[in-house]
């Protein structure tokens, strides 16, 4: 053994494989800060792509929330509008049948009167024929 700490000391081996060690632990340091920075640039921009995936997600959230948005006020002004023409069905129903009153109690009324007038032309007639008769 001597003799192989002879040849290591002569030409400065341990120098080499130290400088051995330290280049191995070097590229190891290089490798790992490689990597490091590898899978920090795949991460950033899968988290940018996360993020904009999430803007358009909101973006077409909002514009269906829109969408509703404008369908519940089509559907407030349909529902306002039907009980509208349901109250103008109604007072139009009421004001045909105070009307049909109306006309019943005019029918009512001229009937007495035609009655009337008949028994007067009866009698006009009667008084004619009993004149004539004479």
């Amino acid at each position: 053994m001597n003799f192989k700490l002879l040849i290591i000391k002569l030409f400065r081996l341990t120098d080499l494989t130290d400088m051995l060690k330290k280049s191995k632990e070097r590229q190891k340091r290089l490798d790992e800060k490689y990597w490091k920075e590898k899978l920090e640039d795949a991460l950033s921009h899968q988290k940018r792509e996360h993020e904009l995936e999430l803007q358009e997600k909101n973006a077409e959230i909002s514009m269906l929330q829109d969408i509703i948005k404008s369908y519940k006020q089509r559907e407030k002004e349909l529902d306002n509008r039907e009980y509208l023409i349901k109250k103008n069905a109604k007072e139009n129903s009421f004001m045909a049948t105070k009307i049909a009153s109306k006309v019943e109690d005019f029918g009512i009324a001229v009937l007495g009167i035609v009655g009337e007038m008949k028994g007067v032309r009866e009698d006009a007639e009667n008084n004619k024929l009993r004149i004539e008769s004479k």
